[in-house]
């Protein structure tokens, strides 16, 4: 039987694995980082954080709002996450280095909004993490207030490190893109094992 705290950790891990991947938000942070340095970008990473904190309360009230009928469709959506989630351990297996394009328009908080509110690997992740890990196991008002805020702030914090470390982390990918890969693949597919319904 899972604890409360190894599946406080889970969550976290789940929160720090879908956050640091590749994706849109991260590759967009990147190139604008190479453009245009941290400083001129930090207004479209609040965007970052302001589009995230929305997806991740939207996929939390549907999820709500579907009621005891969610309580019927959870095991289904979670079975969906863990598909998605091991869709991209095998998508890590098989990414090669790819050093993103430096990105001509110039970072705003709209442009860094617009990128997490259409990004479906957001939308796909929180409702896979709130039908697993939060509401079969919580129902208390502060503690799902707590995983609504959790998941964008590990996952924007995510998206900073990719922006100032982006330069840095190339050369690095580049030089150890086989063994990163299969790290992060590994690390999925640890996720994707704690999300099964059981």
């Amino acid at each position: 039987m899972i604890t409360a705290s190894s599946n406080v950790v889970a969550f976290l891990l789940y929160c720090f694995v879908q956050g640091i991947t590749p994706g849109p938000a991260n590759t967009v942070s990147f190139a604008s980082g190479v453009a245009f340095g941290t400083r001129c970008c930090l207004r479209q990473w609040l965007g970052l954080v302001a589009g995230f904190l929305a997806v991740s309360v939207a996929s939390f009230l549907l999820l709500w709002m579907l009621g005891n009928g969610a309580s019927e469709l959870l095991p289904l959506i979670s079975w969906a996450g863990v598909g998605y989630i091991l869709y991209l351990a095998v998508h890590m297996l098989r990414a090669t280095p790819q050093v993103a394009e430096a990105s001509t328009q110039r970072p705003t908080f709209r442009r860094g909004f617009l990128v997490q509110a259409t990004n479906a690997k957001i939308a796909i992740a929180c409702i896979a993490a709130y039908s697993s890990y939060v509401l079969p196991h919580t129902q208390q008002p502060a503690l799902l207030m707590l995983a609504v805020v959790a998941m964008p702030l590990v996952g924007t914090l995510c998206n900073l490190v990719w922006l100032v470390c982006g330069g840095l982390l190339t050369g690095f990918y580049a030089k150890h893109a086989k063994p990163m890969n299969i790290l992060m693949a590994a690390a999925l597919a640890l996720c994707a094992l704690t999300m099964l319904p059981l």
